[in-house]
């Protein structure tokens, strides 16, 4: 079976992450999934505790399909819909929204000048057909640098808990290790 993901705004600030929900979708029991949410928190070295792990439903339509929600992220913490995803899916899901979740904390535009700018041939990658598609969409000035760019690295940590390798040039490699550094640096005490 093929679960479709995509990524919408809902408000501007919050990304919501919805899937394909056929009735026959078996969910990962609430134990499995939280063991999966605290292994992939731990290895993007993110606070578990920040990820809910919720049984509501919510839905949405776009073109005229109904879509349940997987996940979202807020700025405050990522909810996930446990009764929308697969064991399979929830990691790359989980590290999609990690990344924006740090990139939230670390405000978006000050942390991706930080990392070392968005050149036009950064903006041009992409790893993930999804990804790609926000690059076009830039170079078509129908989203902002800022946006394609972050899909980019959430795409990338997707890619990287779902095969152990993180994917990109060299360029985006570093500025994915920089968001990391930068992200470590916001959780450590203040001196």
């Amino acid at each position: 079976m093929s679960i479709q993901v995509a990524s919408i705004i809902t408000d501007g600030e919050t990304a919501t992450h919805v899937a394909d929900s056929p009735p026959s979708v078996a969910a990962p029991a609430p134990e499995d999934a939280r063991a999966i949410l605290r292994a992939i928190a731990t290895k993007l070295g993110f606070d578990a505790e920040m990820i809910e792990l919720s049984e509501a439903t919510h839905r949405v339509e776009l073109n005229g399909r109904t879509y349940a929600y997987a996940g979202g992220f807020d700025g405050a913490g990522i909810t996930v819909y446990r009764n929308h995803v697969i064991a399979e899916m929830l990691p790359g899901i989980l590290a999609h929204a990690i990344t924006h979740e740090k990139l939230k904390a670390l405000d978006r535009l000050r942390a991706l000048a930080e990392l070392g700018g968005l050149g036009e041939a950064k903006s041009a990658e992409g790893v993930t057909t999804f990804s790609r598609e926000h690059a076009r969409a830039h170079r078509a000035n129908r989203i902002g640098q800022t946006a394609a760019s972050a899909v980019m690295l959430a795409e990338m940590a997707r890619v990287k808990v779902e095969t152990s390798r993180l994917p990109g040039s060299g360029d985006w490699r570093e500025m994915f290790r920089r968001m990391d550094v930068a992200y470590e640096k916001t959780k450590a005490p203040a001196a």
